[in-house]
């Protein structure tokens, strides 16, 4: 399953969230698979984050690969970041949206397992399809009806365009084996 949240000029307020709304958020990421939810964060934010990525890891952007890379596809890789200034990121990982839907697919106890970096070189072929994660009992055929397990959580820090690639999604296809 996956939760994308983009970027706006000015962010969705967070004071107080519509239960009506979560409760349409949660029924359309379970029946899609994904989620997209625009308008959460402020772009300057992004753009900080982008300065911050250049400056702190220049790597990233298109010299020699950091050892603890893994390669997600033709000159695209991610690669972990420590979750520590100027990528201390509470604001999006206790967002509130951000924890309430969680929550509501994962349980209140859910876990941050990893948080880094997925880029995209100069010159990258269109990703290959591929699903986020693996199943959990493959040879059973229950994964299609199990709930999630696992949520990625993306937030691109560039525009998704055609000059930037976007996120293609499938709805349903988490419930195929």
């Amino acid at each position: 399953a996956l939760l994308q949240l983009e970027w706006d000029e000015t962010p969705m307020p967070v004071t107080v969230i519509d239960p009506d709304l979560l409760d349409q958020y949660l029924a359309d990421f379970r029946r899609d698979g994904f989620l997209v939810v625009r308008d959460v964060f402020d772009r300057q934010r992004a753009a900080q984050l982008v300065e911050h990525l250049h400056r702190e890891h220049p790597e990233y952007m298109g010299g020699d690969l950091p050892d603890d890379h893994y390669t997600v596809g033709d000159r695209r890789f991610t690669a972990p970041l420590r979750y520590a200034p100027p990528f201390d990121c509470a604001d999006f990982v206790t967002h509130p949206l951000v924890d309430a839907i969680l929550c509501g697919t994962l349980g209140r106890d859910y876990v941050l397992e990893a948080f880094g970096v997925i880029s995209s070189l100069p010159g990258a072929m269109e990703q290959h399809v591929h699903r986020d994660g693996g199943s959990l009992f493959p040879d059973s055929g229950l994964d299609g009806l199990l709930p999630p397990s696992a949520v990625a959580v993306a937030m691109p820090l560039v525009d998704m365009n055609e000059t930037s690639g976007m996120t293609a999604f499938w709805p349903g296809s988490h419930r195929q084996s």
